[in-house]
């Protein structure tokens, strides 16, 4: 339309692959549409328009360089002599009369006029070239047919064939490409076109052989086997060719360049004349390649009768051993079974791009056979494989790579794997990369990957923790501190190692484990998994060391959680980790009020709101406010937020479950104490009922008999005895005071004195 938008007939805007489909049908840029080919029939003829379309060519949309530009121009200028000299032979073997010197000869649509010379005639225009058809109908072809180079049907992959009993020494094998033919308009059609050696190398100069078109690499494909001998051939570049010729080859072809005119000779003259054109014509084109392009030389070297030989046949046996790096190359990608790439890499420990290779391979063969390595106990060489390559190619980052994440896929589940892992070194040398490349992200998520699986040894954390990986670790936290992967591995790594021994607690703390976790889920609010685990890690150091408490606090630890419950309010595993943490902080005096004031009781009632299915959560969450329920102030912060409905909901709602049902009973008594208005919303929300249910679902439980007759204690007061009476605490009070008398019975007497 007039706004250069492109719309198909129904009206629609056209997609720009469909756009591009229909300029090429109809022979036009691709890009701005201009017409460069023309349709003729089941073909596209190239244009060529000055300034605009260089043989089919947009030179608006793709303009040449100063050196394609004269390049180009010099092809199409020798394309449009070419086709002139054929178009003039065919006349003359077709005996049409001679052209004046002000006719011309009509060429080609969209090809220019080529003019005769007024001291030229037709016959003699040009007369040492001639097309391709009539070379092949001259009788000369036939003699032609011992040469040794035919011009293929496909331009890369020529094929060389040796005269019957000629030996393959005496092969010189000088091949003219379909591209340069196609120069001089010269094209192979079905039967092959083929010349003289001789002929072809008396010319001035060799012409270029094309590397792709005499071998392309040492195969098969590119050997001559003739009699007992074996030869290949080989190309080397920046070299001028040097082939010499040996005797036992003759033809009887001849060179004439001076051909005479006139139009009075007889038919059998002019046939014998256009054999003699034929041989000039290739003359000329073989003089022309090759002063054109003379720069490779081709060599005739000896091949071992060996039929194993790789340069002979390409057979794989993963059996024998790969000493050389290019053998293992070769041979790698062809294994399948993992034993044979670790053998490869063993056999080759000092060969980077075979370690790579070896380990790239091995990262998708290793997960599906791990376990039938284990059963076979191969494992021991996958592992000395791996950390042999580390070990050995320290300074190369990307064997580093490689191989750090070929060992992170290992599980380390099995006692096994650790004493291999420890026999070799392992945790130094993983250490030892994560410090040479601080930089490299996937390393270092390697590495806190494969540190986050052996941590669960206890032998493995305290080696970790007196070679320094505590402080390695939070280095890289900080330095990666906006990848989540790492920030995440780091985190388990951490809370895998505080479980494991319980003095890195300190060390974590001392070398600024706390304030490294701390920002990590402050940088990444929204990822589930770095705020789950942070967490966790948290709740591990709070765990019976008062010190890490306040320093959690003061690193804006408390905040972090409570950011996390917010902005991941489904995720129930995030919830657990959160009140947990939540409930050991809370212990510290000074943190509950942190807490409190900070929206940290809101969170947490609207978690067992939200997973109320969950007990494992509503016992988390009844502890958490079971502890911060010991400040006056927050115990009218639970009541106002309906913490105490929550509770009793939670009783009710799993009643089976006596951790709930202990830690309600305890948060339910809290609330009650030294405070009426409580006291009144427990009895309300039934909370009495819940009491006694969990009495009589639980009686062999000693915490939850001890938490409910402490509850009870709180709650008998003047205006709720009657209802504690017709619930039949009475007896269910007696019986847990004669269970339990340690813990019980003085609770229970004081009960019992007061309803009786």
């Amino acid at each position: 339309d007039m706004n250069g938008m492109n719309f198909t007939g129904a009206g629609t805007l056209m997609h720009m692959d469909d756009l591009i489909d229909l300029r090429k049908k109809k022979g036009q840029c691709v890009t701005c549409g201009r017409q460069t080919h023309i349709k003729k029939m089941f073909k596209m003829i190239p244009l060529t328009v000055s300034e605009e379309v260089l043989d089919g060519r947009c030179l608006l949309c793709n303009p040449l360089d100063s050196h394609n530009k004269k390049v180009s121009l010099a092809t199409a200028t020798h394309k449009l002599i070419a086709v002139s000299r054929a178009s003039q032979a065919f006349h003359s073997v077709a005996q049409e009369p001679q052209l004046t010197n002000k006719e011309s000869i009509p060429l080609q649509r969209h090809e220019p006029e080529t003019t005769v010379p007024k001291s030229k005639s037709s016959r003699t225009l040009f007369a040492n070239t001639v097309s391709t058809r009539q070379l092949m109908q001259s009788k000369e072809a036939s003699r032609m047919h011992r040469a040794s180079i035919a011009i293929p049907s496909q331009r890369h992959e020529p094929e060389t064939t040796v005269p019957e009993g000629k030996s393959s020494r005496t092969l010189f094998a000088n091949t003219v490409s379909t591209r340069q033919l196609s120069r001089f308009d010269v094209t192979p059609k079905d039967s092959d076109l083929t010349m003289s050696n001789r002929e072809f190398l008396q010319s001035n100069e060799a012409p270029r052989l094309n590397r792709a078109s005499v071998v392309s690499r040492l195969d098969s494909s590119a050997v001559i086997q003739r009699g007992e001998s074996n030869r290949n051939i080989n190309v080397d570049s920046n070299d001028d060719c040097n082939i010499n010729l040996t005797s036992g080859y003759s033809d009887n072809i001849t060179r004439e360049s001076d051909l005479t005119t006139g139009s009075s000779q007889s038919n059998k003259n002019r046939t014998e004349k256009d054999d003699r054109n034929a041989e000039s014509s290739l003359d000329e084109i073989a003089n022309a390649t090759g002063r054109a392009n003379k720069q490779y030389q081709l060599k005739i070297t000896e091949t071992p009768s060996n039929p194993d030989h790789p340069h002979t046949q390409k057979k794989v046996n993963d059996s024998q051993p790969h000493d050389t790096k290019q053998d293992a190359l070769t041979i790698l990608p062809c294994l399948s079974n993992p034993k044979d790439v670790i053998q490869v890499m063993l056999e080759n420990p000092h060969a980077s791009l075979v370690q790579i290779e070896a380990c790239r391979i091995l990262s998708t063969q290793v997960p599906p056979s791990y376990n039938a390595m284990l059963l076979c106990g191969e494992q021991e060489s996958l592992f000395r494989a791996i950390l042999d390559a580390i070990n050995h190619h320290q300074a190369d980052e990307s064997v580093q790579e490689m191989a750090h994440k070929l060992l992170s896929i290992i599980p380390f589940a099995q006692e096994e794997e650790i004493s291999s892992l420890e026999s070799y070194g392992g945790l130094n040398l993983i250490l030892t990369s994560m410090k040479d490349f601080p930089e490299n992200a996937k390393l270092q998520q390697y590495g806190c990957t494969t540190l986050s699986k052996i941590s669960l040894f206890e032998r493995i954390a305290l080696d970790f923790l007196q070679r320094g990986g505590i402080s390695v670790l939070v280095c890289e936290m900080t330095t990666h501190s906006l990848d989540a992967v790492i920030q995440e591995m780091a985190c388990r790594t951490l809370f895998n190692m505080c479980c494991s021994v319980d003095m890195i607690k300190d060390a974590v703390s001392a070398d600024g484990g706390v304030d490294s976790i701390c920002i990590a889920m402050a940088m990444h609010p929204t990822v589930v998994h770095v705020q789950e685990l942070g967490c966790r890690t948290l709740r591990v150091l709070s765990a019976n060391n008062e010190e890490n408490k306040v320093k959690i606090e003061a690193s804006g630890g408390i905040d972090a959680i409570i950011t996390a419950m917010q902005v991941h309010r489904g995720d129930a595993n995030l919830q657990k980790e959160a009140c947990w943490v939540l409930s050991n902080l809370a212990i510290n005096s000074n943190n509950k009020v942190v807490i409190g004031e900070s929206s940290g009781i809101d969170v947490i009632i609207n978690a067992m709101l939200v997973h109320q299915n969950d007990a494992e959560l509503q016992e988390l969450a009844c502890r958490t406010l079971w502890t911060l329920s010991v400040d006056p102030q927050n115990k009218e912060l639970i009541a106002q937020a309906f913490g105490i409905k929550r509770v009793i909901a939670a009783m009710q709602d799993h009643a089976d479950h006596a951790g709930v049902q202990e830690k309600g009973c305890g948060c339910l008594a809290n609330l009650a104490a030294n405070s009426e208005e409580n006291k009144r919303l427990v009895v309300e929300e039934e909370g009495i009922d819940a009491i006694v249910l969990a009495m009589v679902m639980h009686p062999e439980e000693r915490l939850v008999q001890e938490k409910a007759v402490n509850c009870l204690r709180k709650l008998a007061c003047e205006p709720y005895l009657d209802t504690l009476r017709a619930s039949g605490v009475v007896t269910l009070v007696e019986l847990a005071g004669e269970k339990f008398p340690s813990n019980c019975r003085l609770a229970a007497d004081q009960v019992l004195q007061l309803l009786l």
